[in-house]
């Protein structure tokens, strides 16, 4: 037996997309002039927009959409308000199709938030650098002692945000990552005594401070 909450989720889901593929312009009397709509792509960088709700479902879908198919969905009331999250794949007049997932808050029964992504299939995913992570060179050397030297020395790769020093060692922090790549893998720094690390931030400054 489904829990109330996830029957509740169900049921509107059910009844907001039988609506929709009827009649996109009917799906108005589940939103307010309060509810919030985020409809992009999956990379798409968010932007505001002055379009009303439903002209922004339209002008986002193109085409009309025939069905909707449901792979998962997921529900909890918390207080007066109903979340709602589903992965599902929309169906068009010209049988293509474009998964989506999806994510509702409701209060009493209407639409405070929609949040959706078309997700694209074509997506390769990569890993981003993490600014804590990469961005950052620990630095050894006998020679050189003083921050204005390995300044002088680094900056010459690109923007140097930050620079910690603890006697002979130094923590640089760049404001690329390509910067700090190209300082880590040029071999003439090595060859000048300077011996260089790339590893966690909170592992760096626990060692240097």
């Amino acid at each position: 037996m489904l829990r109330k909450d996830v029957n509740e989720g169900v049921t509107f889901v059910h009844e907001y997309y039988r609506t929709f593929t009827r009649n996109i312009k009917h799906v108005a009397r589940f939103y307010t002039e309060e509810s919030v709509l985020t409809i992009l792509k999956e990379t798409e960088l968010h932007t505001s927009h002055d379009k009303n709700i439903i002209q922004e479902l339209i002008d986002k879908h193109h085409l009309k959409v025939d069905k909707v198919l449901i792979s998962a969905l997921d529900s909890h009331n918390m207080g007066d308000l109903l979340f709602i999250s589903l992965v599902g794949q929309f169906v068009y007049s010209n049988n293509q199709c474009v998964r989506f997932s999806q994510q509702f808050i409701l209060k009493n029964k209407k639409i405070l938030v929609d949040n959706c992504r078309l997700l694209d299939e074509e997506v390769i995913y990569t890993p981003k650098p993490n600014k804590y992570k990469n961005y950052l060179i620990k630095v050894k050397s006998e020679e050189a002692n003083d921050k204005s030297n390995i300044m002088q020395t680094f900056s010459s790769f690109g923007r140097i945000n930050s620079l910690k020093q603890n006697d002979n060692e130094f923590l640089l922090e760049f404001a690329k990552y390509e910067d700090a790549l190209k300082a880590f893998n040029d071999e003439s720094l090595r060859s000048k005594g300077f011996k260089l690390e790339m590893n966690e931030e909170k592992e760096m400054i626990k060692e240097i401070n």
